[in-house]
């Protein structure tokens, strides 16, 4: 850093370094809602899903295979908790 031989010089200093704060803090700002809007569900959905896009397999061709990856574990599932409920059922339970 220069030495300020003057006041004048001392007072554009200042000046200069309050504009540079101004300018860094918007910057944070703008950053921060990108941030903030880059996390929201949606976003973060669309995130996951573009690599899956841009290797050109389409989206419903992706929702089907979701659909049975969730049908077949809830499949797996179900017997027992069937069992269970319709035993509750029967007992009054």
């Amino acid at each position: 850093m220069k030495k300020m031989s003057n006041i004048r010089e001392l007072r554009e200093e200042q000046q200069r370094l309050r504009m540079r704060q101004l300018e860094l803090e918007k910057a944070i700002h703008y950053d921060w809602r990108d941030v903030k809007e880059s996390l929201r569900p949606k976003n973060v959905v669309k995130q996951v899903l573009a690599p899956v896009s841009e290797e050109s397999e389409p989206i419903p061709e992706l929702i089907s295979e979701l659909a049975s990856h969730f049908t077949k574990k809830l499949i797996e599932k179900v017997p027992g908790h069937l069992g269970e409920w319709f035993l509750r059922k029967a007992t009054g339970k």
